[in-house]
């Protein structure tokens, strides 16, 4: 069976490099004269690429590894500043490549994230520029193309493991998937993982496409059993909630109607401070990850009165609590983020009145939709039971951990072993 065998040969003044090459004894000084032979070869004809990586100039590198049908070459190229990497597929109709995003193509992402029916605000550019001021986060965003077309987009934090470099979902989001166009086959994905693996060790992927990972053929384990507690309010309108609630429920609702505490709506930065003092608090309680101040001032300074709700419950100088969520008018969308509760108040449910103020907020201006946050699928757990409790259900998140060396996974598998062990 006839085989490439191809080397590097020169390079142009402009720095487009070309390639002299031997196929079945026939020698070639360009890609070119390699195509037109291609061209009249089988289908199933193989070529066998140098597993060698040679550097043709500064900042720019040729990649070659593995046995593969010549029609399905991979060539990646690394450029100072911005990665490119292809898998050229020669005579199929597309071909697909991610480029790290930068200044020149940020518009190409926040539009494809706005015309997404999966795109979110934590998708928005907005959203990585707070994680990385706030967290000094090192994120790594990538657009994907099939040829010049952005056919999706995956947003990553970089990590370490070890002597390890990898790639995974950013933290602090409610939503952290990779968004593929409705033209994407997901039979194709190893073809679109193949090209981060010239960039890391590991990725963590996550989906809502059930297909995706069950078509990963690298070595990958499920990363984090959870969803999205998402109520439909078109599905079911406030009046269908309040008719499930029990009456315990019901009646703690009422109470703060009864004793005279209102709803107020903060105005101002500074006010920031009374619902962050709450937050602080219960948090604490129930042993989370307490969030700073300015994380929340951020938040305040990045997004419009239009795209963020901060609501407290208060009584003259007492507060209950309050919630902070982030709103996305087009996609009618309410995120109920952030949750403040005055624990020191005695025989007091006030979360169950914030929960349902915020249903009626939401159906009285025409959100259709209120994502209650992240959850494991756990009915035993009394964070999903509540969220449950008002008619949010479970959007499962597709999440696998693919691990492209050898030695990390045999290390990962060893690791799982032993705590089953334990």
């Amino acid at each position: 069976m006839p085989h490439l065998s191809a080397f590097m040969l020169s390079f142009s003044p402009d720095l487009i490099p070309y390639y002299g090459v031997e196929l079945s004894g026939i020698r070639y000084s360009s890609i070119r004269g390699v195509n037109n032979h291609i061209k009249e070869m089988s289908s199933h004809t193989s070529a066998r690429l140098s597993r060698r990586r040679r550097s043709i100039f500064t900042g720019i590198q040729i990649r070659r590894e593995g046995t593969v049908p010549v029609n399905q070459v991979l060539i990646a190229i690394h450029k100072s500043r911005e990665s490119i990497i292809s898998v050229v597929r020669q005579g199929a109709p597309m071909t697909y490549s991610i480029e790290l995003l930068s200044g020149n193509n940020a518009h190409q992402w926040e539009e494809f994230n706005a015309h997404s029916r999966e795109g979110t605000l934590f998708h928005n550019l907005r959203w990585k520029e707070i994680l990385e001021e706030e967290f000094g986060l090192n994120l790594k965003y990538y657009l994907i193309r099939d040829d010049r077309k952005v056919i999706g987009i995956c947003p990553f934090i970089a990590r370490s493991v070890g002597l390890f470099q990898g790639l995974e979902s950013i933290p602090h989001s409610e939503y952290t998937n990779a968004i593929l166009d409705d033209s994407f086959d997901a039979s194709q994905i190893d073809h679109l993982l193949s090209l981060f693996k010239t960039e890391c060790s590991f990725l963590q992927i996550d989906t809502y496409n059930p297909e995706i990972p069950n078509t990963i053929t690298y070595s990958n384990f499920l990363s984090e059993d959870a969803g999205n507690m998402v109520l439909n309010l078109k599905q079911k309108p406030p009046e269908v909630v309040w008719e499930t609630l029990s009456k315990k429920t019901i009646k703690s609702i009422r109470r703060f109607d009864k004793e005279g505490f209102e709803i107020h709506e903060l105005s101002r930065r500074s006010d920031i401070e009374q619902f962050y003092r709450y937050y602080a608090k219960n948090v604490a309680h129930i042993k989370g990850e307490i969030l700073p101040l300015t994380f929340f001032e951020r938040l305040w300074d990045a997004f419009s009165p239009g795209e963020l709700r901060v609501a407290v419950l208060v009584k003259n100088d007492l507060c209950a609590g309050g919630t902070l969520a982030l709103l996305e008018p087009v996609r009618k969308t309410v995120y109920y983020e952030y949750l403040a509760l005055n624990r020191d108040l005695p025989h007091y449910t006030p979360d169950h009145y914030l929960s349902w103020d915020l249903i009626k907020w939401a159906s009285d201006n025409d959100y259709e939709k209120i994502s209650f946050g992240r959850q494991r699928l756990d009915p035993d757990n009394p964070r999903f039971r509540y969220k449950a409790k008002f008619r949010a259900e479970h959007i499962p998140i597709h999440s696998r951990l693919v691990i492209f060396s050898k030695a990390m996974s045999m290390l990962y598998q060893l690791k799982r072993t032993l705590l089953r062990s334990a």
